[in-house]
């Protein structure tokens, strides 16, 4: 699959290159970003253990952007994120059972700029989409070490700012899911219904799935070549 997405960006790359016009930014088109993504902790702990109104998890995703035309760029992106979820229902703040564990990713993003005559990429309204595979794993001496993988798609709406024709701030709101949202069952009435939370990896790939549901991204980039 990493292969995969290198081909698609290299072959994306060359045909534009063939076809070069003045497109970008003063003659630039590819960005260097450092973006990170907040997501309520408000029922499930965050990486420190506590859940409220006013804890957070944090995903932290560097990438790089090339700008194909005024309307349109496209990325790849490397993400970590440091978690700690419960295996079990029972929810307790800073308990000896809430286990940490580092997920991480990699994956390819598509981004779509509202252009107009004073705005077009790389600064403007923006909506993006993106497609990663992510892995997890956990070490515990009470439930053990564990470790797994699967997909996340998130879509994002947003808006870039640019100042001194270089450096660009960016401000989002994401929306997404996990591929272990999809894993359902039959009930004897062959019905699907969701999976039920049964072991500890259950427990840590349902907390994975909550952090892509909703969040915010603050981000910030610099026009390179």
């Amino acid at each position: 699959m990493k292969k995969i997405y290198i081909i698609i960006f290299i072959f994306i790359f060359g045909v534009q290159c063939t076809n070069a016009q003045n497109i970008g930014h003063l003659g630039k088109r590819f960005l260097v970003n450092m973006d990170a993504t907040f997501s309520p902790s408000f029922k499930y702990p965050d990486k420190n253990g506590y859940h409220g109104y006013l804890n957070f998890n944090y995903r932290l995703s560097p990438s790089i952007e090339f700008i194909l035309n005024k309307k349109n760029s496209i990325g790849v992106f490397y993400s970590y994120a440091p978690l700690m979820f419960i295996p079990s229902k029972l929810i307790f703040n800073h308990s000896i059972v809430n286990t940490p564990m580092n997920v991480n990713g990699y994956g390819v993003f598509y981004k779509a700029y509202f252009s107009d005559d004073q705005y077009h990429a790389p600064y403007g309204a923006y909506f993006m989409t993106s497609l990663s595979r992510i892995s997890f794993q956990y070490e515990s001496i009470i439930i053990g070490n564990g470790k797994g993988a699967n997909y996340a798609l998130q879509i994002e709406f947003g808006y870039n700012f640019l100042i001194y024709n270089r450096l660009r701030l960016t401000w989002g709101i994401t929306f997404g899911g996990t591929t272990s949202w999809f894993n359902f069952g039959i009930n004897e009435d062959f019905v699907p219904i969701q999976k039920k939370l049964k072991t500890s990896i259950d427990f840590a790939e349902n907390r994975i799935f909550g952090t892509y549901i909703f969040g915010t991204r603050i981000g910030i980039g610099f026009l390179a070549f």
